[in-house]
């Protein structure tokens, strides 16, 4: 469904935010346990202000080095009944499957908590996905709530070993069409979380060269939907 913004008069070409400047993750997830050092705030004023996170440095060198091996021996279909944007889904989800594992400990739901004031958080959910140069259409403006109401946070992280052009996400308030953050994932392991809102929506542009653009696409899931 079209977005309610999608034929409104908001002038796409107006003036931008920057893109979301990347700080080094207080957080270290591995394969068995999650790290957590440092004081929260510094990346809890981010979310206040852009109600998303750009963090470097996430996965341990170690699980994200692991992550990598499976997704280079992975297969990778093109999901044209349940994906919108007819991307190609790891399979089977072993990588995707291994790092929604791993993001579902507790210290780190209490750790997103005070960071985002999103929780509580009581489950993760997420797949590896992709797109390739010139993939059409592009992933237009949604709020992922559709799908699974108990979506509170969004999680993505780049698992793309090739660089590529393009597939710039952009996060932007329903009402107003205010623009409020743009990232595009350059570093191996980076990561952003978002809020998922009705009153919130994001797009992912088209990849227009190299890659393919490889990025885990995650949720932190609540009890019921975020306000």
């Amino acid at each position: 469904m079209p977005s309610p913004l999608s034929h409104s008069t908001v002038d796409e070409t107006a003036r931008r935010p920057s893109r979301l400047a990347s700080v080094q993750s207080p957080v270290a997830v591995g394969a068995q346990h999650t790290d957590i050092v440092g004081d929260p705030s510094e990346v809890a004023e981010s979310f206040a202000r852009y109600r998303a996170v750009a963090l470097s440095g996430l996965l341990d060198p170690a699980f994200l080095q692991t992550l990598l091996r499976i997704c280079g021996r992975a297969h990778f279909v093109r999901d044209t009944e349940t994906d919108v944007a007819q991307r190609e889904r790891e399979t089977p989800g072993i990588a995707g499957g291994a790092l929604a594992l791993a993001l579902k400990r507790q210290n780190l739901f209490a750790w997103l908590d005070q960071v985002t004031g999103c929780g509580p958080l009581h489950g993760t959910f997420g797949r590896v996905m992709q797109i390739q140069p010139h993939d059409p259409p592009r992933l237009d403006w949604h709020d992922d709530l559709p799908e699974d109401p108990s979506r509170r946070l969004a999680i993505t992280v780049n698992l793309g070993e090739h660089p590529y052009e393009g597939g710039l996400f952009e996060l932007r308030v329903k009402q107003t069409g205010e623009l409020l953050a743009r990232h595009r994932h350059s570093v191996l392991g980076s990561a952003l979380i978002f809020q998922v809102s009705d009153q919130l929506e994001h797009r992912v542009w088209p990849v227009t060269a190299g890659g393919p653009r490889r990025i885990y696409t995650g949720w932190f899931l609540g009890d019921t939907a975020p306000a």
